[in-house]
């Protein structure tokens, strides 16, 4: 598996109201998509269900196909709008560490926990109670 070296760093606004939708599209479609990305290394997505936001943490093995994967995200906004995400801010950054990252799993082996949650935060230097 290649190693991280920039990841792109995206915050959503989230109509929780279609939650279920969301879940679907990120399963059955996103994280297929992002995971087939050229130098894709590893991804994260969080919510954060007091803000109604999503934070997404996708790391690729080189700066340029960080940049692609960024301009990917921007293009597809107004899909992102039709089922009730909108696009807030996304940047890139370099991956200085990483801790823990989950090896590469199988379509069948995709879940959110509370792990991904708190190695988001904790690289974001969010408090985590």
């Amino acid at each position: 598996m290649a190693h991280a070296t920039y990841a792109t760093l995206v915050t959503f606004r989230m109509d929780l109201a279609r939650e279920s939708e969301q879940r679907a599209a990120l399963h059955d479609v996103i994280v297929p998509s992002v995971r087939s990305a050229p130098g894709f290394v590893s991804g994260t997505w969080t919510v954060d269900r007091d803000a109604g936001t999503s934070i997404v943490l996708v790391t690729f093995d080189d700066r340029v196909r960080a940049d692609s994967f960024a301009e990917s995200v921007r293009a597809n906004a107004p899909h992102q709008l039709m089922v009730g995400i909108e696009l807030v801010s996304i940047t890139i950054v370099e991956v200085v560490a990483a801790v823990g990252i989950p090896q590469e799993a199988s379509d069948d082996d995709f879940h959110l926990d509370a792990m991904f949650t708190f190695r988001v935060e904790f690289c974001l230097g969010h408090d985590v109670v």
